[in-house]
């Protein structure tokens, strides 16, 4: 049974949208170029103009078991090419991955668009900072690991590659000092969040961003004289490469750090036991590393291309 989708994707909202039959991988590569095979007519908006009307599509166009997975995807028109920065289509884009499994059925859902799944499973695309260090070097850069279809590419085909996201870490419910009951994975995912949270507050909010932008205002007019009326603080900026998301996101970590972040409703040390072991994690170890990754994941947003620190969370074997 061939894989087949009901949606509702308009293909006039997008710049490209494609779908292609994966047959291989290729580390050297990001984008397309990453994942060999074969592209759709049918989910095209190139090939197909009709695509729109036609709600149900039968993936048949390689024969099955000759591809891995199809790989769907669609750059948005709105914010294309990162003109308007505070608008960057990237966090926009649709990206989903299906792998065929027979009489499986599965909702791929996300803003305005929905598809549902027979024949199929979606596979998780991993996040950039389960990606290991090597992809945050020479000769790979922010177009790679940005790159949410080389990370799916490298999840399907080389999972070893990939940071174990638990930390290894066990798979169970904590009572924090604050008498909070937690599961440690949903921790970890909270504190993150925390941090994208922290990161999008001092960004988008017009008056506390001037702790970082308000400051280098008269810098920023020395450097472009005609900045009469500059407007925003962050479009200019943008606008004039004066952004650097390494030193903004050292700064807010440093600000977070000092007090401007409040984690203590998830508990400062986090005690249990493993291995009949008594294991003790302190901020150090692991919940501000966590935090800065939350800050890194907003900026991959507003400022995708720009270089991204990797961040090491200490595993279990090596805390205190």
């Amino acid at each position: 049974m061939a894989i087949t989708i009901h949606h509702n994707i308009d293909p006039g909202r997008f710049m490209w949208l494609w779908a292609k039959y994966v047959r291989s991988s290729n580390l050297e590569k990001h984008c397309t170029g990453c994942i060999p095979g074969v592209y759709s007519k049918k989910f095209s908006g190139a090939s197909n103009p009709e695509m729109l009307s036609q709600r149900v599509l039968v993936m048949d166009e390689v024969a099955a078991g000759t591809f891995e997975a199809i790989y769907f995807c669609g750059v948005l028109k709105k914010g294309y090419l990162n003109k308007d920065p505070l608008k960057n289509n990237y966090r926009h884009n649709v990206h989903f991955a299906v792998r065929p499994v027979e009489g499986a059925h599965d909702i791929w859902e996300y803003e305005d668009w929905h598809v549902e799944i027979e024949g199929g499973s979606l596979e998780r695309i991993p996040e950039t900072y389960e990606l290991g260090e090597r992809f945050f070097h020479s000769p790979y850069d922010s177009h790679y690991y940005t790159c949410r279809i080389f990370r799916w590419m490298v999840g399907h085909f080389y999972p070893d590659e990939l940071v174990d996201v638990t930390y290894g870490y066990p798979e169970i419910v904590h009572d924090l000092d604050c008498g909070m009951d937690v599961n440690l994975h949903e921790l970890f995912a909270k504190v993150r969040q925390n941090g994208y949270d922290y990161a999008k507050l001092y960004f988008e909010d017009e008056e506390l961003d001037t702790w970082y932008f308000g400051e280098r205002a008269e810098e920023y007019r020395q450097l472009v004289p005609d900045a009469v009326g500059m407007g925003n603080i962050r479009r200019f900026a943008f606008t004039h490469k004066l952004f650097d998301r390494r030193e903004f996101a050292e700064e807010m970590s440093e600000k977070a750090s000092c007090g401007g972040a409040d984690m203590m409703e998830y508990g400062h040390l986090i005690r249990f036991m493993h291995n009949e072991k008594l294991v003790r994690l302190y901020e150090v170890d692991l919940l501000w590393p966590l935090f800065e990754i939350g800050i890194e994941d907003y900026l991959d947003e507003v400022a995708t291309y720009q270089p991204r620190r990797f961040i090491r969370v200490e595993r279990l074997d090596s805390v205190r």
